[in-house]
């Protein structure tokens, strides 16, 4: 049995952990203070319980993903003179292993629809615009979008560049429209060739056109040829030749169609070809061609499509003309994907990675720490808090919602609430809710402070307007254990006192009452962070005998004052990614760049 996972499949999966990324609780952490066996080599990550639990047992720090700090990723494929260009073609199972598609030097994207027979690409295409445009080496380019200055900052590399989807040449796409005829046999003896300009208007539909020595002297000689008018009065118009008479009078055509939008007149020119019929399931589509007639050759040279039409998921192409004057010309349509060329870019251009890019600025406000160098960087979903919250407040809407800074008023409200913090909205006694909310529902703590918080609608989302239209004074918010805030430091600190020697980064310090064990992250003559903990340590306001600890490299000795602990519980969250890198230090006064690529 012959199956397969279309490309289709594919985007769709990286359509979907781009959309559960960018909502959802997942933050960019980092992890591993321990060195490897070889620094300059790191280890290969490992699939396993015990290589997962190790990543979080040295967890570190992490800084929660937002939406922007995540993009869809295509290739980058610089536009560069001489280069032979691939063509979208919808018949291609190889398109997306092919350059079909440019970066140009101002970083828009362009689609090729046209490489005219495979020449060398010789014209950058630089023109912005929502139609196909012919740049004069005879490639024929869909602009798609343009790479926006902090997407370009944030997510640009020497290989990848991030989709910035362009609105107007989203709603100007249109599904099934044909914009490429591709000549595949050019066929020959289509003598039924002419161009010239109109000399009489009989009417609209009866022409005499030009004398010359290239007209042919018989009767019927053009019929069921195309009729364009070129240029002119009336320029774009094409019907077909009903009939072709000539006599005493001269050369008369007669068209199937009225030409009247506007009426020709004698600026009007023309041109009898064969005509380029287009059928399928869609409709509209029109298109002209040229004749090569240099040496008596008189094989199709061009098609021109005049109307790409719409809807169209198949099409036939005929090349009609008398039978006596021409014939074996065969055209295919190309067919663009769903919803037309620059619909949907990162679909059509082969998106199948997902970069997620985040900035760390120094110590983020003093919330996580610059002093301890991590080797593994990875994703990690919904963490729990390190001590559970409150199970709920309650609020009183009577004086305790502010409609004018849409503040609720809750005692110790940063006690039980951070920002990011998902809570449970409930009403009493069946009353009505806020006006705006609904009651059970889900919502997100924007901002909590000692005396009020506000609320949003979603993590990124504008602060909720609040209003006290409710039937009932009592409401509550409930608290849950997912821990949402914008940073968390993931090591526990020992305030120590009484130094005796120094301690050493790595290495194991245990406790002389507790027996707990741990490994030190950063040390100094105040405090130890540390992590990989067994036991647990204590120190006398906790209700236990201070204890002195050791470290068992280095022998320096302290002891334990107090405990803070980390910001998250460990071994609560699901670690999704990791990536494993040389030794990196972080910076004290700069920004910092965590980048990861995901490919699906």
């Amino acid at each position: 049995m012959s199956k397969i996972v279309t490309r289709n499949f594919s985007r769709k999966i990286a359509s979907a952990v781009q959309a559960e990324l960018s909502s959802n609780i997942y933050y960019f952490a980092v992890s591993k203070h321990t060195e490897w066996a070889d620094e300059n080599n790191p280890d290969t990550p490992e699939d396993s319980t015990e290589y997962i639990n190790n990543f979080q047992r040295e967890m570190i720090l992490g800084k929660r993903i937002k939406s922007i700090d995540v993009s869809n990723l295509i290739d980058r494929h610089f536009w560069t003179s001489g280069t032979v260009y691939a063509q979208y073609d919808d018949t291609d199972s190889d398109l997306f292993s092919k350059e079909f598609y440019v970066v140009n030097g101002s970083e828009n994207i362009y689609k090729c629809l046209f490489n005219n027979d495979s020449a060398e690409s010789t014209v950058e295409p630089t023109t912005i615009s929502t139609s196909k445009f012919q740049t004069a080496d005879g490639y024929i380019w869909k602009y798609m979008y343009s790479i926006g200055n902090a997407n370009n900052t944030k997510f640009s590399t020497a290989t990848f560049i991030p989709v910035d989807a362009n609105s107007t040449v989203v709603s100007a796409a249109s599904n099934g429209s044909i914009d490429i005829l591709l000549i595949e046999t050019t066929g020959s003896g289509y003598r039924g060739y002419i161009t010239g300009s109109i000399a009489e208007v009989v009417s609209n539909s009866i022409f005499r056109i030009e004398s010359t020595s290239s007209l042919s002297t018989d009767n019927f000689f053009y019929n069921d040829s195309g009729f364009y008018i070129s240029t002119g009065t009336g320029s774009g118009q094409l019907t077909t030749v009903s009939n072709y008479l000539v006599n005493s009078s001269g050369y008369f055509v007669y068209t199937a169609n009225l030409l009247n939008s506007p009426a020709l007149d004698l600026t009007s020119e023309f041109r009898i070809a064969p005509q380029i019929k287009v059928s399928g399931d869609g409709s509209g589509a029109k298109a002209v061609c040229t004749v090569n007639t240099s040496s008596g050759s008189y094989f199709i040279e061009t098609v021109d499509v005049l109307n790409s039409g719409s809807n169209y998921s198949y099409a036939n192409v005929s090349v009609i003309a008398n039978p006596s004057y021409g014939s074996n010309a065969t055209i295919r349509a190309i067919i663009p994907p769903l919803g037309g060329h620059g619909y949907d870019a990162a679909t059509e251009l082969g998106c199948f990675h997902i970069g997620v890019s985040t900035f760390f600025n120094n110590n983020e406000s003093s919330s996580i720490s610059t002093d301890v160098p991590f080797r593994q960087a990875g994703i990690i979903f919904y963490p729990y808090k390190f001590t559970a919250p409150n199970t709920f407040a309650t609020f009183s809407v009577t004086g305790g919602v502010s409609n004018t800074n849409d503040t609720i008023a809750i005692a110790n409200a940063s006690s039980h609430f951070l920002p990011g913090d998902l809570v449970t909205y409930v009403t009493h006694a069946t009353g009505a809710a806020l006006t705006g909310f609904v009651n059970n529902d889900v919502y997100y703590i924007k901002t909590s402070n000692t005396t009020t918080v506000t609320l949003a609608d979603t993590y990124e989302g504008a602060t909720k307007n609040l209003t006290s239209s409710a039937t009932t004074n009592t409401h509550s918010l409930f608290t849950t254990r997912a821990y949402g805030a914008n940073t968390f430091d993931a090591l526990t600190r020992l305030n120590i006192s009484g130094v005796g020697g120094t301690f050493v980064r790595n290495e194991k310090i245990t406790g002389g009452v507790s027996g707990a064990t741990a490994t030190i992250a950063f040390a100094n003559a105040t405090v130890i962070d540390i992590s990989a903990i067994t036991g647990t340590f204590t120190y006398s306001s906790n209700g236990y005998t201070s204890e002195t600890i050791l470290g068992t490299t280095s022998s320096a000795t302290a002891t334990i004052t107090s405990i803070n602990n980390p910001d998250i519980q460990p071994f609560t969250s699901s670690v999704l990614y990791i990536d494993n890198v040389e030794p990196i230090t972080r910076s004290t006064v700069d920004f910092e760049q965590a980048y990861l690529i995901l490919t699906l």
